[in-house]
């Protein structure tokens, strides 16, 4: 009677999983790119970009949700057929903003979730 036969087992990988640094963007000539506050590199803080009030402190994870979904109707890129160009650099914002708040360490006030 034959075994029964398993897939096979993938070899481990090489290298113990490790990353290198990433190098900073570069221009055409191969200098470091430089970026300058209040130019295009720029951010702007999280909770503006989603018009909440409270900032870190005042302000409720059920309430991002909510800004953000509110601004991603106002600025889907369907929604604004003659200026797709734009409504797609403000969905993109909108997007980073909302995920780097929810990856902060948030207050026990704003980190309850209702989901």
């Amino acid at each position: 009677m034959d075994a029964p036969r398993h897939p096979p087992v993938r070899p481990a990988r090489r290298g113990g999983g490790r990353r290198l640094a990433r190098r900073p963007p570069q221009t055409d000539d191969g200098s470091e790119l430089q970026r300058h506050p209040g130019g295009e590199g720029a951010k702007r803080d999280p909770f503006e970009v989603l018009g909440l009030q409270g900032g870190k402190e005042g302000s409720k994870m059920e309430e991002a949700t909510k800004a953000r979904r509110k601004l991603a109707l106002k600025w889907h890129p369907d929604r604004n057929i003659g200026n797709e160009e734009e409504a797609t650099k403000k969905m993109q914002e909108i997007n980073a903003a909302y995920n780097e708040v929810e990856r902060m360490p948030l207050p026990a006030a704003m980190a309850m979730r209702t989901w």
